[in-house]
């Protein structure tokens, strides 16, 4: 075969591979992420928040903890001081469990702080499938 054929044959297979490409990514059918299950932002938690409040001088600590079933977690609730963690709450709930944890702590002024809440969810194996996270806004007190 000589180069001048070799060189076109490649060419024109080149090109096809471009044509092909570009009518695979203009025809890919794109999944229904409003209606599955890709749209939740956990696997195993329905539900992972926090809120900081204050109320003269103690900061009002509140989470809200949901689970679905065939899962179990074990969470901490973290009360920051300037970035310090200053008090910590654990929670462990089993299969479907919901918990709406209300703690009080004593702050002082001039501070800033936070609340955090992290989990380690597993499922019915006993593995590890979900590491919730959520954070409060920063109460100046």
């Amino acid at each position: 075969m000589n180069k001048k054929l070799t060189r076109k044959l490649f060419g024109t297979v080149l090109i096809l591979f471009v044509i092909a490409g570009s009518l695979q990514a203009a025809f890919a059918i794109e999944p229904d992420f409003e209606n599955s299950e890709a749209n939740e932002r956990y696997v195993g938690t329905v539900q992972a928040s926090v809120s900081l409040s204050q109320s003269g001088g103690n900061a009002i600590c509140n989470a809200s903890i949901k689970l679905k079933s065939g899962y179990t977690g074990t969470f901490f609730l973290r009360l920051l001081c300037n970035g310090s963690i200053i008090n910590t709450w654990r929670y462990d709930l089993s299969s479907g469990d919901s918990q709406y944890p209300s703690e009080q702590y004593a702050i002082t002024h001039g501070n800033s702080y936070q609340l955090t809440l992290s989990g380690t969810v597993r499922n019915s194996n006993g593995r590890i499938v979900d590491r919730p996270y959520a954070e409060s806004s920063i109460l100046n007190y």
